[in-house]
């Protein structure tokens, strides 16, 4: 009888670590539900906000077994086919997780990339595709706090053949400095990954892996 009840805590034991395996990296200090996007199938990303309604011109989000930095599983956000000149893709999928006003926080990630453009305002069929990272405070209404209201951490405009790994960046806003720092009246901070697409002819793909938003000192 002692061994059988051994043995069953045993297996319980091995069942909890394997679910939490799955999920992805673990850090106790990661606020960040599903860092590795190991939970989800197809364009079901759960614990993300991926609303097509948000999406336009065939821009999409879904999870991708083919390409990971760890685990089996990433983000793919991509633009299947090239746009129409004039027109503009755009696909974004988000987490909020909590915070204290006056604290500071790490984000990181892991991306790949291919087909992004770099910048064009010299030709007529000038625009750009772009991989944007963003962190928005809100309060307790879910409204934005903060002046500026967000911290523009990334905006990639280069491919990526292998993966690379981001940290606290910032872009537009160098000044601000990092970590980040939660302004007064922040109790979340919505995390934002971002393609966007005003190029022609562009149909580019990004992955993302292993997204990190930690307590500076813990």
């Amino acid at each position: 009888m002692k061994t059988h009840r051994l043995r069953s805590v045993s297996i319980s034991a091995a069942v909890c670590g394997l679910l939490l395996l799955s999920a992805g990296p673990l850090r106790a200090d990661n606020l960040i539900v599903n860092p590795g996007f190991e939970r989800g199938e197809g364009g079901s990303i759960e614990d993300w906000n991926a609303n097509p309604r948000n999406w336009k011109s065939g821009a999409k989000a879904s999870i991708d077994k083919a390409e990971h930095h760890s685990g089996d599983k990433s983000l793919l956000l991509e633009m299947p086919q090239p746009l129409k000149s004039g027109e503009r893709g755009f696909v974004l999928v988000t987490q909020d997780v909590p915070v204290e006003a006056g604290k500071s926080y790490n984000l990181r990630y892991w991306y790949k990339a291919q087909g992004l453009v770099k910048e064009d305002r010299a030709h007529k069929e000038r625009g750009y595709a772009n991989l944007a990272v963003w962190i928005f405070w809100l309060d307790k209404d879910h409204k934005s706090v903060g002046s500026p209201p967000h911290s523009w951490m990334s905006n990639i405009q280069t491919d990526a053949k292998d993966w690379v790994k981001v940290e606290n960046t910032r872009h537009a806003q160098p000044g601000d400095g990092t970590p980040f720092r939660a302004p007064e009246g922040a109790v979340m901070a919505q995390i934002k990954l971002q393609m966007a697409v005003t190029a022609p002819d562009a149909a580019p793909k990004v992955w993302l892996d292993d997204v990190e938003f930690e307590e500076v000192g813990k």
